[in-house]
């Protein structure tokens, strides 16, 4: 990688890590889920930010697959579906009720997920 690249990296991962802290969750509806909803993160560690980061999915935008001989959540995302790795998955009670992705973009613009939480029913 050019001295160039990886400098222009280094500023957007050290500018997004100070932005991310402040980001601020708020349900309009749910303002009791506000504390909740900035506390979480997946089994790997991954902190979600807040809901206003994350993506709200309809029931027919994820659900589960077996991939390898291991059951793995999925969503669908650009008309494609994404398994999820188990480092991805936030445990724990789904107090909003909906899944919810947090999605992520690599620099050739494809979607991945940061962080997955199943609706109440996963």
């Amino acid at each position: 990688m050019k001295r160039r690249t990886k400098y222009i990296m280094l500023v957007l991962v050290a500018s997004s890590t100070l932005v991310a802290p402040n980001a601020r969750a708020h349900i309009k509806d749910r303002p009791d889920l506000d504390k909740w909803m900035n506390s979480l993160a997946s089994r790997g560690g991954y902190p979600c930010c807040s809901h206003v980061d994350g993506t709200t999915l309809a029931d027919a935008e994820w659900d589960t697959a077996v991939v390898n001989g291991e059951i793995h959540y999925r969503v669908r995302l650009d008309q494609n579906w994404i398994v999820v790795s188990p480092e991805e998955v936030v445990e724990g009670p789904n107090l909003f009720g909906q899944a919810i992705a947090w999605i992520y973009r690599d620099s050739l613009g494809v979607p991945n997920v940061r962080c997955f939480m199943p609706g109440a029913g996963g």
